[in-house]
């Protein structure tokens, strides 16, 4: 696809996370390990950093246990509304004993920084592991999109939405696997106005278009990624990752049809389309009803009528 001037310049979402904390968190990534956060957490590491915040893991020397850090950019400080979403994230993951949800364990202070402790999750991204392995078979797949399924059920069970269901926010350890990140999770049942209607929240390339519109997001949403991160398991590759740019990525979001998993190279059973045409409708209403349902068509290999 060609791409204009405008597209060529437009910085990617990476330079543009980092400008970010150069503006607003300076300081944070001179952070080396020894350095002592309010005479408890010895910094061990930098992990990452995202749009909500960087990451570090540290030794909590009262506890004598790794935990990470996770420093939040300070404009989810200075904003009522995205603080409001930062103890959601707190109060919600206390709701649930899951070992596939990771568990935050509180939130804390230092100088001008607000930061989580977390449980500290050793293992690799599912992001990477697609990366390095896929395409794959549903056979290699099925162990860890099954239990992917039964976290995602546990979450909505619990009335909490992710909204932010993407491969690198999920991680593959030994007894399985972590569903991390709660920065944009919502209660079902939460009335509270944080979101301002149209503003856009979630990572576009696995934004479910009700996200894109800035619409009221329901378990289907996840669904939506769900579908996603099996197109991208089965086939190898993103359903657009033949876009330019941020703003072609979310139009696909709410007009493109995928191509079918059959465009790529590998045979697969023409049910696997199924349940991804299913999880990636662009209604809400005419996807799985419920991650079980979707969990319920894979066991069976077949798609009920809607």
């Amino acid at each position: 696809m060609h791409k204009t001037e405008t597209d060529r310049k437009e910085p990617s979402l990476d330079t543009r996370i980092h400008k970010s904390w150069e503006d607003g968190a300076l300081g944070l990534e001179d952070l080396k390990p020894g350095v002592l956060i309010n005479n408890r957490y010895e910094i061990t590491q930098f992990i990452g950093r995202g749009g909500f915040g960087m990451v570090f893991a540290a030794m909590d020397n009262t506890l004598q246990s790794e935990v990470a850090l996770k420093f939040l950019h300070p404009g989810l400080s200075r904003s009522s509304r995205d603080f409001r979403r930062v103890r959601r994230e707190i109060n919600l993951s206390r709701q649930i004993t899951d070992s596939r949800i990771v568990k935050i364990f509180s939130l804390e202070s230092w100088r001008s920084f607000y930061f989580l402790v977390m449980e500290r999750v050793r293992g690799r991204s599912l992001a990477e592991y697609l990366e390095e392995s896929s395409p794959l078979s549903w056979e290699e797949f099925a162990p860890v999109f099954n239990a992917i399924l039964s976290g995602v059920e546990v979450l909505h069970l619990h009335g909490i939405i992710h909204r932010d269901l993407k491969p690198s926010n999920i991680f593959l350890v030994p007894e399985g696997i972590k569903i991390l990140d709660f920065g944009m999770a919502k209660a079902v049942d939460d009335t509270e106005q944080t979101t301002e209607f149209g503003q856009i929240v979630g990572s576009p390339r696995y934004m479910s278009p009700e996200q894109v519109r800035g619409e009221k997001v329901g378990a289907t949403s996840d669904i939506y990624q769900l579908g996603l991160i099996l197109y991208r398991a089965l086939s190898g590759s993103h359903p657009f990752s033949d876009c330019g740019n941020t703003m072609e990525m979310l139009i696909k979001h709410l007009e493109a049809e995928p191509p079918p998993l059959d465009h790529f190279r590998g045979e697969r059973p023409r049910f696997f389309q199924d349940v991804v045409s299913r999880a990636l409708e662009k209604n809400p209403r005419r996807r799985f009803p419920d991650v079980g349902a979707m969990a319920s068509a894979l066991r069976r290999g077949k798609v009920s009528s809607r």
